[in-house]
C-alpha cells in the first residue's frame, strides 16, 4: 500500500429564499421535522452520545480536533476537522474579492477534488475516481459546500470520501470523513473508517453537519515543527 497525501477542501453557496404564498389566507405548510444532530464545536462530548446505533465522542488533540464514532456492527471511524485563516489562501482570497464566497468554495472544490483526481494514479496506479457531486448549503447559518467522491481500484471501492468546507468570512472550516481499504487502498488509513463503514455513516454524517455550532470553537493549533 502506498501512502498518499489526502486533499480536502470544499465550497459554498447561497439557498434561494422561498417565496411566499400569494394568497393571504392560506397557511404555511407545517415545519419539517429536523433530523439533525446537534454538536456543539467549542464542546465536543467527553462522554458517548449514543445516537442510531452509533457512539460519539471527542478523540482530538491540541492540535487536531476529531470526533470519533463507533458501531458494534458497522465499525469505527472519525470525524476530522480542519481550519484555514483565508490570508494562508491568496487564490481562494481572490477569488472571494472577486467573486463572491459561493463562487470561490465552488471553484475550491473543483479545484481540490482535480488535486486528487491528478494525485492518486501517481501514487495508486489503476485507480479511478468516479461520483463526484458537489452540493451547497448552510452549515449554522454560514454558507457550506459538501462534495464528495468514490475511488475504484480495479473496478472496486478503496476511498469513500465526503467533505464539508463552511466559510464564515475569514475562515475556512474543513469537516470531513474519509473510507479507505485497508488492504488495497492508496495510504495507510489512520483512524478511518472502511470504506463500507464509511458509506454507512454517511447519513449520521449529513444529520452531525446539519446540527453543527460554533465552528470557531475548534480549538485548531498550529501543529509542532517536524
Amino acid at each position: 500500500m502506498i501512502a498518499s497525501r489526502r486533499s480536502t477542501i470544499a465550497l459554498i453557496a447561497l439557498l434561494a429564499a422561498c417565496g411566499g404564498s400569494e394568497k393571504q389566507d392560506e397557511k404555511a405548510p407545517p415545519e419539517e421535522e429536523s433530523d439533525a444532530i446537534a454538536v456543539d464545536w467549542s464542546a465536543l462530548p467527553a462522554e458517548a452520545l449514543e445516537v442510531d446505533g452509533w457512539s460519539f465522542k471527542d478523540c482530538g488533540d491540541e492540535y487536531w480536533p476529531a470526533l470519533c464514532a463507533t458501531h458494534p456492527e458497522l465499525g469505527a471511524g472519525r470525524v476530522s476537522a480542519l481550519q484555514y485563516a483565508i490570508e494562508t489562501m491568496p487564490e481562494f482570497r481572490a477569488e472571494v474579492e472577486a467573486n463572491g464566497a459561493a463562487a470561490a468554495l465552488q471553484w475550491f472544490a473543483e479545484y481540490t477534488v482535480n488535486l486528487v483526481r491528478e494525485d492518486r494514479p501517481l501514487g495508486c496506479p489503476g485507480s479511478e475516481m468516479i461520483h463526484i457531486h458537489y452540493e451547497p448549503g448552510t452549515v449554522d447559518s454560514h454558507p457550506a459546500m459538501a462534495f464528495g467522491f468514490e475511488l475504484l481500484k480495479g473496478g472496486v471501492p478503496v476511498e469513500h470520501v465526503r467533505v464539508y468546507n463552511v466559510f464564515d468570512g475569514d475562515t475556512l472550516f474543513s469537516i470531513s470523513i474519509t473510507g479507505v481499504d485497508p488492504d488495497d487502498g492508496c495510504f495507510e488509513p489512520e483512524g478511518d473508517f472502511e470504506v463500507p463503514g464509511a458509506a454507512d455513516f454517511e447519513p449520521i454524517f449529513h444529520r452531525l453537519m446539519k446540527g453543527s455550532t460554533n465552528l470557531r470553537g475548534l480549538g485548531w493549533k498550529s501543529p509542532p515543527a517536524g
